[in-house]
């Protein structure tokens, strides 16, 4: 919890809300937040997470909450794509939600 609670609290639900298994939410100041929920028997995390109802605007700053360097993303079809490196997919900062934190939205 304490990884994650930067995207809880002080936080609202950011409409389409889910998208598969990732929820979305938003502060006021526009930093969005993507809690991707591991999936049953999932413990080690995808090479990357894409969001297709969201992108991030052009010189924003993409991150996972616990990791202290910027992901990798390339634009897709007016959402986006998130490369998680290796070193992180084998020691995730936490057990079950990965959370992909996104300065501001297009």
């Amino acid at each position: 919890m304490d990884i994650n609670s930067e995207a809880i609290y002080n936080s609202h639900t950011l409409a389409p809300f889910k998208e598969d298994n990732i929820c979305m939410t938003q502060q006021d100041n526009g930093i969005t937040y993507f809690l991707y929920l591991a999936k049953e028997g999932e413990t080690e995390m995808p090479e990357s997470i894409t969001l297709k109802s969201h992108q991030p605007a052009e010189g924003s700053v993409v991150t996972l909450l616990g990791y202290k360097d910027s992901l990798k993303w390339t634009p897709k079809e007016g959402g986006f794509v998130a490369e998680i490196p290796k070193s992180i997919r084998k020691n995730p900062p936490s057990d079950y939600v990965w959370t992909i934190k996104v300065s501001a939205l297009k």
